[in-house]
Order: structure tokens, then C-alpha cells, then sequence
């Protein structure tokens, strides 16, 4: 495909994947992934972060009907594999994004004594202003507090109380992340996350395989933690958009250059479609185009070649589109200052 425009633009989008559907459907499915938006903008002079674990190594960490009888090892245990992979999620989220200053910060634990979590013992400016002098850093990003609830649920069928219909964990999670900078007489930001992870033992009476407890524990953490990443810096995500391929001859065989990754020669296609007297056709032309213009990141052109669309027929399928692209226009704006 367009390899080469690509490339150029790889920071705003990655190249197209594949097509998917063929020659069968009305639609082919370009696939790919656009780069979006960190939720937190960080003051532009924001280059190194360090990143401290505080959070309390207590058995208030585990609901109470999961800590009955658990010893010291047991609570070490569980902490580490869930600090562990709270930080391995983070740290790959930080280092795949385009963000290059945030790819390896500095990691150490600095745990908390007190279970209460109040305010008064977050980290003072005096702390701060020390950690981010002894570690070269200009954000100190910590871990406050993590808690963890396993329960399983059992359902049974109807009129049949000794017959299993489902059985499954419920894994809930709760992570809570501040922000400090440098010289700032109160935190930056403060996150907290909620999750909720279901893992069926039993599914319409049938037994399913399901992790042990620890792997359970592991992924549930990860994914919290890849999702904090994504709150912090820009992050790869996957897309796909449609293209008309099935209304007239010039359609599919311009789809059947897509599908073999000759885009130059589909363009070429669709720009002859443009000239026809059939609106229906010179609005899924348009379409397409804006699908190629996308790809290329030019999207003021994608956007343009959509309102034609809208303008010579009314297709949903445009309209949607249109919309994602006016997003991904403000959304490009927001990326730029992030990765300035």
C-alpha cells in the first residue's frame, strides 16, 4: 500500500493492516491504527518521570472474606504480583507510545506505615522537589493505594435448582495514582480506577477452563495498569473503516486493488467515478477517497471528500464518518501539543 506516506506521517497514523470481506459484501474493511489523545496534558517542560509504589502493604488491601487465613508470605505474595504487574502494564503502555520522554523513568518503592490513606501523608512539595533533584525527574507519579474482591456467583437453571446453568469470579479492582510536580504546593492530578473482571467457571452448564487465582490476579492488574497509560500519554489504537465495493462494476474492481495493496491505482479508479451521472456511485466515491486521504493523515482532504459524499447522496455510512473525522481532526490538535 502507500508504504511511503506512511512512513512519513507514522506519528499520526500506522499503516493499513489488511482488507477484510472480499469481493462478497457491499463493504471492505480497512483496518489500522490511528494514534489518539492522552487524557492528562502535562505542563510542556514535563520530560522524565518518577514513578514511586507507596501504597500500604496491608491486609486492608484484600476484601475481608478473601483474607481469612492469610499469612505474611501469602500477603507478600499477592502484593508483589500485583505491584509487579500494575507496573509492567504502565511501563508498556509508556514505552510503545510515541511520548519518547516518558519511555523509561525511573522506578523505586517508597512504602507507605499507615493504613488510613488520608490526605495529610500524600507527599509534601519539600518531598517532591528532593525525589525529582535526586532522580533528574520533573514528575513524581505514585501508587497510593490498590484494593482487591474476588467472589464467585452461581446461577442455576430454572426449575432445576441442583443443575448449574452459570458459575463465575468476579474480580474487582481499584487502583488510585497522584501526580506531583516540582514546586507545586498540592498534588497535580488525582486518578482513581474502578474495575470489574468476570471469569466463568461454568457457561450456558458447560465447564470452561479458566486461569488460576494468581493468573486471574496478574491480568486484572495489568490491564489496569496499560490503562492508566493510556490516561497519561498518546497511544496507538486500532480502527477500521469501511469502503463501498459492490455498487457497479468500477467499485470492485477498485476494491480488488485495495485487497492486493495497489491503493494508487484504486484512486485512480474512484477519481473516474466522480465524473459519472449516478449520485449513488459519486457519493460512495467520495467515501472511498476519504478512506485513501486518511490513510495518508490528510485529513482537512478526508473530511472534504466527505461533505461531497454527503452533498451528492445521504449515506449513513458517511455521515458516521464524517464525524470521526471532525474527532480526529480536534483529536490531532491535542497530539501535537503532547508530543511537543
Amino acid at each position: 500500500m502507500k508504504g511511503r506516506r506512511a512512513r512519513r506521517w507514522a506519528w499520526a497514523v500506522l499503516p493499513l493492516i489488511c482488507i477484510l470481506g472480499g469481493c462478497g459484501g457491499l463493504y471492505s474493511i480497512a483496518e489500522f491504527e490511528v494514534l489518539e489523545p492522552a487524557t492528562l496534558n502535562f505542563p510542556e517542560d514535563s520530560r522524565r518521570l518518577v514513578i514511586v509504589n507507596r501504597a500500604p502493604l496491608c491486609l486492608n488491601n484484600f476484601a475481608e472474606n478473601n483474607r481469612g487465613g492469610m499469612d505474611e508470605e501469602e500477603l507478600l505474595i499477592l502484593d508483589t504480583i500485583i505491584c509487579n504487574n500494575l507496573n509492567r502494564g504502565l511501563q508498556a503502555v509508556l514505552r510503545q507510545s510515541p511520548r519518547e520522554s516518558f519511555h523509561y523513568p525511573m522506578w523505586f518503592s517508597d512504602r507507605r506505615t499507615d493504613t488510613m490513606l488520608i490526605d495529610d501523608l500524600l507527599l509534601t512539595r519539600k518531598e517532591v522537589d528532593q525525589l525529582c533533584r535526586e532522580y533528574s525527574g520533573d514528575v513524581v507519579l505514585s501508587l497510593e493505594q490498590y484494593a482487591l474482591s474476588m467472589t464467585e456467583h452461581t446461577d442455576y437453571w430454572e426449575n432445576a435448582s441442583w443443575d448449574v446453568q452459570n458459575r463465575y469470579i468476579e474480580l474487582a479492582i481499584a487502583t488510585r495514582w497522584v501526580i506531583y510536580l516540582p514546586g507545586m504546593p498540592r498534588y497535580f492530578d488525582n486518578y482513581s480506577l474502578s474495575d470489574t473482571i468476570f471469569f466463568a467457571t461454568y457457561l450456558d452448564g458447560r465447564s470452561r477452563s479458566v486461569p488460576s487465582t494468581l493468573d486471574m490476579i496478574r491480568e486484572a492488574f495489568y490491564l489496569s495498569g496499560q490503562k492508566y497509560g493510556a490516561y497519561l500519554v498518546p497511544v496507538w489504537t486500532p480502527t477500521e473503516r469501511k469502503l463501498y465495493q459492490r455498487r457497479g462494476r468500477q467499485l470492485r474492481k477498485a476494491a480488488s486493488c485495495t485487497a492486493e495493496g495497489n491503493w494508487d491505482k484504486a484512486f485512480v479508479i474512484w477519481q473516474d467515478l466522480l465524473k459519472g451521472s449516478d449520485s449513488s456511485q459519486v457519493a460512495m466515491a467520495h467515501h472511498n477517497l476519504a478512506v485513501y486521504y486518511e490513510l495518508d493523515d490528510r485529513l482537512d482532504s478526508a473530511r472534504w471528500h466527505l461533505e461531497c459524499s454527503l452533498n451528492a447522496d445521504s449515506l449513513d455510512l458517511s455521515e458516521e464518518y464524517f464525524q470521526e473525522i471532525q474527532l480526529r481532526i480536534e483529536n490531532k490538535k491535542e497530539i501535537i501539543k503532547q508530543l511537543q
